[in-house]
């Protein structure tokens, strides 16, 4: 009889110097410089094991689902590590053709003003953790964790969708042109 011998399914990442990772229950907090993630893994049948400078993920089921988890874990991970050591940062650009559109900033809302002229301002929320910078005709959003500046973006670039109108025509708006 032959036995048939089980696949394991580890990925193991460095640990950049100066940044700290710490295990409790399946949630990882990562620190950097100045900034702090962290994320909840307790869904998933994932083993975490931090060994020096060497982190190791294991996915407890060994069939396509926790294949999946695992390397989805890992890309979350890896964009935690990038968000402590560098941020994340994504540019929109305030498009208009007649009327001017202007935007200040009220603690965790952007409030945009005169956009199609339309006398009541349209807002945006900001998500904890990302901070928004406005110049001139551009905006960034910077922040440490990657789907809160992209839920910032998304959210500031949704105000000013405009409906029952010729989006060929009205192209006035606030849209995304870079991230990184």
């Amino acid at each position: 009889m032959v036995e048939k011998q089980e696949k394991k399914m580890i990925t193991k990442i460095v640990i950049p110097s100066g940044v700290q990772i710490k295990e409790d229950s399946r949630i990882i907090e990562i620190t950097g410089k100045n900034t702090k993630s962290s994320r909840n893994f307790a869904h998933l049948n994932i083993k975490f094991n931090v060994n020096d400078s060497v982190l190791t993920i294991e996915s407890i089921q060994k069939t396509k689902k926790g294949k999946c988890a695992l390397k989805t874990t890992t890309a979350h991970i890896k964009n935690m590590l990038r968000g402590v050591q560098e941020g994340w940062e994504k540019k929109l650009k305030i498009i208009y053709q007649h009327f001017p559109i202007q935007l200040k900033q009220q603690g965790n809302i952007v409030i945009i003003s005169n956009f199609l002229g339309e006398r009541s301002p349209r807002s945006a929320k900001i998500t904890k953790g990302t901070t928004v910078e406005v110049k001139g005709a551009d905006i960034i959003v910077r922040g440490n964790n990657k789907e809160d500046v992209g839920c910032t973006a998304a959210n500031i670039e949704k105000a000013t969708k405009i409906l029952n109108k010729d989006r060929r025509v009205f192209q006035d708006g606030i849209y995304i042109v870079e991230g990184k």
